[in-house]
C-alpha cells in the first residue's frame, strides 16, 4: 500500500470516528423553575425510555415522564430557548401528552421540532395549605390510633375516631368541586366538610393514584407507575390495620381498579342495568351500615368518571351525578354512628378532549388533571 492510499484511509477512519462520537455524544437540556435549573440529560432519557418506551403520539420520551421523573407537577406554561437564543412560549395544557424528548435532546410538539437547550417551567402556584394524596394513609393511621405506620405523609387529623369511611368520587377533581359549589351543587358536602386542596400523582388515573392513597407513597417508590399496574408489593393501610387486629372493607363498582390486599371487598355491579354501579355501590354502603362496621370502609363511586369520559367533564349528566352523590352523603353520614371520621376525595381530575369517542379524559401535568380536593368531615 502506497503512501497516498495508507494517508487516504487514516483520514477515512478519523472522520468516521469523530462521527460515531459525534452521533454518541453526550447532551443535557436545563430545566428551569424560578431560580432553580436542573439538567435532565442524555442518560436519564435513555433510562427513562427503557423503562417506559417510546410515545404513541409522538417521536421520542413522553416529556411528561421526564418532567415528572424531575420534579415538576403541575404545568401550565413553558418557554424553549434554543442555542441559538430563539425563544418560544408554549401553553402545556394544549400540548400536554403530545410532546416528546428527541434522541438528541430536543422537543417534539405536534410533529414541529424545537432545539431546547434551555426549557423554562411556569408552575400553577400552589396555596400555602396544598397537600398531597400520599397523606390519606396516614390521615387514616392516626384517625384510627396507629403511630407506628410506615407512611411518610402527613396525618391531616388529630384526633383518634372509632372508625374510618374513606369515599372516592372517581374524577371529582378540584376544577369539579369549584364549578359544583359555584352552582350549589353540593350544599351537603360544602356544609358538613371542610376542605383541602391537594395534589395527586402522576400519571393521574385510577390504578396509580389508588396504589399512592394506600401505600402513602409516590410511583416510583411503590412501584405502580402506569396503567395497567394492578398491585404493590409496599404495605399498604390494609396491611397495616390487619397487623393491628383493625377491619377494613372495600365497597367497588363492577370490578376491582386495583388488587386491594388484606381486605375484604364487595362488588356491586349494575343490577338494574340503569348504566350506572353508583346507585348499587350506595345500597351496598347502606346495608352495611345495619351491619356491625368495620374499621375501616372504603368506597369508591365511578359515576363522575364514567360520565366524564363518555360526555365531557362540564356536561349537564355530569353535573346531574355530582349531586346524585351529594345527596348519598346526606344519607350516609346520618345513617353512621358518632366518633366517625369521613374523607372524601378524588383519585384525579378530567379535561375536555375530542378523541376515539371520548369528550373527557386524564393523565397528563395539568391543573385539571392533578389537582383534588380532600374534605374531612368529622361526625
Amino acid at each position: 500500500m502506497n503512501r497516498k492510499n495508507r494517508i487516504f484511509i487514516i483520514l477515512f477512519l478519523a472522520v468516521l470516528t469523530l462521527s460515531v462520537f459525534a452521533c454518541h455524544r453526550e447532551w443535557a437540556i436545563e430545566l428551569k423553575t424560578g431560580e432553580t435549573i436542573i439538567e435532565f440529560d442524555q442518560r436519564e432519557r435513555e433510562i427513562l425510555t427503557d423503562d417506559f418506551g417510546f410515545s404513541d403520539k409522538c417521536d421520542g420520551l413522553d416529556a411528561e415522564i421526564a418532567f415528572y421523573h424531575k420534579g415538576l407537577e403541575v404545568i401550565e406554561e413553558i418557554k424553549v430557548t434554543s442555542s441559538s437564543g430563539e425563544t418560544s412560549n408554549i401553553n402545556w395544557p394544549e400540548i400536554a401528552g403530545e410532546t416528546c424528548i428527541t434522541e438528541s435532546g430536543g422537543l417534539e410538539i405536534r410533529s414541529e421540532n424545537y432545539s431546547s437547550d434551555q426549557i423554562e417551567f411556569f408552575l400553577y402556584e400552589y396555596p400555602d395549605e396544598i397537600k398531597h394524596i400520599t397523606d390519606i394513609a396516614p390521615s387514616i393511621a392516626a384517625a384510627l390510633g396507629i403511630s407506628n405506620h410506615p407512611f411518610p405523609g402527613e396525618a391531616l387529623v388529630n384526633n383518634v375516631y372509632d372508625r374510618v369511611i374513606l369515599i372516592i368520587w372517581d374524577a371529582f377533581g378540584w376544577d369539579q368541586y369549584e364549578n359544583a359549589k359555584i352552582d350549589g351543587r353540593i350544599p351537603n358536602l360544602e356544609s358538613m366538610s371542610s376542605v383541602i386542596p391537594a395534589v395527586t400523582i402522576f400519571p393521574p388515573r385510577t390504578s396509580t393514584a389508588t396504589a399512592a392513597l394506600i401505600t402513602g407513597l409516590y410511583p416510583k417508590e411503590n412501584g405502580v407507575d402506569r396503567r395497567g399496574i394492578r398491585r404493590t408489593e409496599s404495605p399498604t393501610i390494609f396491611d397495616v390495620l390487619m397487623d393491628h387486629d383493625l377491619a377494613s372493607e372495600v365497597i367497588e363498582g363492577e370490578s376491582l381498579p386495583f388488587n386491594y390486599p388484606s381486605t375484604e371487598f364487595v362488588l356491586s355491579g349494575d343490577r338494574d342495568q340503569n348504566n350506572s354501579t353508583d346507585d348499587n355501590v350506595f345500597i351496598n354502603a347502606m346495608d352495611r351500615f345495619e351491619m356491625k362496621l368495620p374499621d375501616f370502609l372504603f368506597i369508591h363511586f365511578h359515576g363522575v368518571d364514567d360520565l366524564g369520559h363518555q360526555f365531557g367533564p362540564d356536561h349537564q349528566l355530569v353535573k346531574e351525578k355530582i349531586s346524585e352523590l351529594d345527596n348519598y352523603l346526606l344519607k350516609i353520614v346520618d345513617a353512621l354512628p358518632t366518633k366517625t371520621l369521613v374523607i372524601l376525595t378524588a383519585d384525579h381530575g378530567m379535561h375536555d378532549v375530542n378523541e376515539n369517542g371520548r369528550y373527557g379524559n386524564h393523565g397528563n401535568l395539568i391543573s385539571k388533571d392533578m389537582l383534588i380536593p380532600i374534605f374531612l368531615l368529622k361526625k
